[in-house]
């Protein structure tokens, strides 16, 4: 399942990565899906390492992130057969909103 785009409510291009008091990562965020992950610590050369690679760089954005949820999971032909239908809803609702 493709999620993002323009087919959700928020339009960050980011992660939003929520930490406790004590530093430790609780949740991370695509807008309104939760990503699952892993924390991992690391040594001051690391920090520093992974400091420097965003200094100066700008960073590249988030549009949309491919998730696979279990039975659920849709093929590439099926996301634009169902993009396709989708598109001719859309599509009639504005002829009718227009009438």
């Amino acid at each position: 399942m493709i999620y993002g785009h323009d087919r959700t409510i928020h339009r960050t291009k980011y992660v939003d990565v929520e930490v406790d008091k004590d530093g430790r990562v609780v949740a991370v965020w695509f807008r309104c899906m939760v990503l699952p992950f892993e924390q991992s610590d690391v040594d001051y050369d690391r920090a520093a390492e992974m400091r420097q690679a965003y200094k100066g760089h700008s960073p590249r954005k988030i549009l949309a992130i491919e998730v696979e949820d279990g039975i659920d999971v849709l093929t590439q032909e099926e996301q634009d057969q169902l993009r396709g239908l989708l598109g001719k809803i859309e599509e009639a609702r504005g002829r009718r909103i227009k009438a």
